[in-house]
């Protein structure tokens, strides 16, 4: 089995990034004429898994083209996945108030923090880097008129508030 996995995908014109693929996805495993000649499969074994936020109204003009072609599975933005997945972690519950502190710090429903940045099975080896390389830019980005309110959520500090230590990133 093939795996593509595509994170926000409401971020992206389906249409740009796919092109005739999305059309295709029916017709997984046979050949299909394409307009610009030519042909093109996609085989039986490839899978997809898209994640989108269908709350936004970008995300949910995604999702309406997605579900004509693919299954979906809902994941509870209020953080119960993560609970499922890590339920036994001491800092799960403090990490979703600081999710919906900087949710908050945003206020902009279209631009909530990912749950899928903390959807991983090594979750507390991996969230240094997590949060350095994934959560930061994304908060730069989202607050990009106003970075020093980014400060705040930088992981030297959220360490601390996790109760986490503050480690070195990894190298290369």
């Amino acid at each position: 089995m093939c795996v593509l996995l595509i994170d926000d995908a409401e971020r992206a014109s389906l249409g740009d990034v796919f092109g005739e693929a999305l059309a295709l996805l029916d017709a997984r495993g046979r050949e299909v004429a394409l307009a610009g000649g030519g042909s093109l499969m996609i085989p039986k074994n490839v899978r997809l898994i898209i994640t989108l936020d269908g709350g936004t109204s970008a995300g949910r003009a995604t999702l309406a083209k997605l579900m004509r072609s693919c299954a979906v599975l809902q994941v509870d933005g209020d953080g119960e996945e993560l609970r499922r997945l890590h339920g036994d972690l001491p800092f799960v519950d403090a990490l979703l108030d600081l999710r919906r502190a900087i949710d908050a710090e945003i206020d902009d429903p279209e631009r909530r923090l990912p749950l899928g940045f903390f959807l991983r099975a090594s979750l507390p080896a991996e969230l240094p880097d997590v949060w350095r390389t994934e959560v930061e830019p994304f908060l730069h980005a989202a607050l990009l008129k106003e970075p020093s309110r980014a400060a705040a959520f930088r992981w030297e500090v959220v360490a601390r508030r996790l109760g986490l230590p503050d480690v070195p990133p990894r190298s290369g």
